[in-house]
């Protein structure tokens, strides 16, 4: 059975005393659509903005004070799904939005019982939804910052500047130092973090370029280079570092938090690294960064900072933006990179980083 949803006047803030904001599933989109929620809070000051979020990536809003609870969405079965349905329904929201573009989120929107369902009428979920937005192509869809926008503007809010900012506390901050001492960095010690890895292999440099880069660093400036990324990306950590030959290069070996991984960046003086959930934490926290595209394009995911925070490595191809769907539009190097990315050097990622210098 197909429900035909109204169109939904915008709320009157009076109405709205509670908010559930349904979150992205990456840690870059979940970044990108801190703007937008910044803006929910703004119009409606007077409610409670819950944010669900897929567990543990939540956990990197919880010193942001516009968020007034997380929600954590953790993996499992159907019956998991509707248990989590059951306890939003008994919280009564008012209003509800979901920022990812699946039909799962609009699905637990509307079992969440909220009167108003906001969200992109994408995935064929658009009967949820109490207010649908026509969704956008690929090409069309601008900056990720502007598309989660869209949605804040459907209840009434207004654009707040397009940066990105993560709150870091001093006690992380202190946190963060102990971490780095432990590796001899100093307070005074120019730090350059380098992220080598992505979502997709593809969407990154051969481990091999970003040797290369490590090494030019150090031959360029007496920098300390830490080489950062998640459990999984360990082994190419490894692999990265025993490429840089002896230019100290270095990763921190042990688990450590998402907030606690933000205040390393924040301490970082430089971030390198490609189209990256790491590259978009690097900019919220203040990191200038130098960030490396391809199959992505920065109009659409380039880092949400001012011009004088970002400095971009790019060769535009046709094809741009990629449907990242590999390799149906291109045929893979030997390094099964596409050749977007596969153009780019370490000496122009350098040449990138230096013009961060001097801006």
């Amino acid at each position: 059975m197909f429900i035909i949803s109204a169109i939904m006047p915008t709320p009157d803030p009076e109405e709205v005393r509670s908010i559930l904001v349904w979150g992205p599933n990456w840690i870059g989109d979940i970044i990108l659509s801190l703007p937008a929620v910044k803006a929910m809070k703004g119009r409606f000051p007077g409610s409670r903005l819950v944010y669900a979020a897929r567990y543990p990536l939540g956990d990197l809003l919880s010193g942001e004070k516009y968020i007034d609870e997380l929600v954590p969405i953790k993996r499992g079965s159907f019956f998991d799904n509707i248990s989590l349905a059951k306890n939003l329904r008994t919280r009564g929201f008012d209003l509800a939005v979901a920022l990812p573009n699946s039909f799962r989120a609009g699905l637990m929107l509307f079992l969440s019982g909220a009167g108003r369902r906001v969200g992109y009428a994408s995935d064929h979920r658009g009967f949820l939804l109490t207010g649908p937005i026509p969704p956008r192509n690929r090409k069309e869809e601008g900056h990720r910052v502007q598309y989660f926008l869209e949605i804040a503007k459907k209840i009434g809010c207004v654009d707040p500047a397009p940066t990105v900012s993560l709150s870091i506390s001093e006690e992380e901050k202190e946190e963060a130092k102990k971490i780095l001492k432990e590796y001899e960095v100093g307070s005074d010690d120019l730090l350059i973090c380098v992220h080598p890895g992505a979502s997709k292999p593809p969407r990154t440099l051969a481990p091999s370029r970003f040797s290369g880069i490590c090494r030019l660093i150090r031959s360029r400036w007496n920098a300390r280079v830490l080489l950062i990324g998640g459990a999984q990306e360990r082994g190419l950590l490894e692999e990265v570092r025993a490429g840089s030959g002896e230019t100290g290069a270095f990763f921190i070996n042990r688990p450590f938090s998402l907030r606690t991984t933000a205040a390393i960046l924040e301490r970082c003086d430089y971030f390198i690294g490609c189209d990256s959930g790491l590259m978009h934490l690097a900019a919220a926290v203040g990191a200038p960064v130098a960030g490396i595209f391809g199959p992505g394009v920065p109009e659409h995911t380039g880092p949400a900072c001012e011009d004088a925070k970002k400095a971009i490595v790019f060769h535009r191809f046709p094809c741009a933006p990629c449907s990242q769907n590999f390799f149906t539009e291109c045929r893979p190097s030997p390094d099964g990179r596409p050749p977007c990315i596969e153009e780019v050097r370490p000496e122009e990622v350098l040449a990138g980083l230096e013009a961060l210098m001097t801006k």
